[in-house]
């Protein structure tokens, strides 16, 4: 099992960084496409990955997101992937797992329209967000509905991290 390995569907899976076996493994398990949104400096980072990728065959996407500063398009850009690979198998990582499950839940709840604590239980199972991520998928949300209460899970960190929007 790979680092905070999550399933979120057959063909789409999240997790912290992989080793290069780890890699193997992935392509043995019929993966097309790496997307990672780790930045070269991040914890745990294999800085040849690309290269090992490319060596198995794996297409190797990396959307550097800087751990205290993710940007909407950075997102956006997440998001078009995704809807671009809709039949490919993909799998997305960062360091922890972290910042992939927080992509991922913001691409569940707002392209695929799932309900939003099914698709907040993939963040929950790695990590309680931070200020900065929850402030960040709010920041998405109101982008993208044009709301300015946060979900009702948003609001529950807000107040349990003494978050202010």
């Amino acid at each position: 099992m790979i680092l905070n390995e999550i399933s979120v569907r057959d063909g789409l899976v999240t997790s912290g960084q992989p080793t290069a076996t780890q890699l193997e493994e992935i392509r043995a398990r019929g993966y097309t496409t790496i997307i990672d949104l780790s930045t070269p400096d991040s914890r745990n980072v294999l800085a040849a990955e690309a290269d090992i990728a490319g060596r198995l065959g794996l297409t190797y996407i990396r959307i550097p997101v800087i751990w205290e500063a993710p940007r909407l398009e950075q997102f956006e850009q997440f998001a078009r992937l995704l809807q671009v690979l809709e039949h490919e198998r993909v799998w997305v990582h960062c360091a922890l797992n972290m910042r992939a499950s927080c992509f991922m839940f913001l691409y569940r709840l707002l392209i695929l329209q799932e309900d939003e604590n099914t698709a907040f239980n993939l963040v929950t199972a790695v990590w309680q967000p931070n200020n900065c991520w929850t402030r960040f998928m709010h920041e998405v949300v109101r982008k993208y509905r044009g709301i300015e209460e946060p979900p009702v899970r948003f609001t529950l960190a807000r107040r349990l991290l003494g978050v202010r929007f």
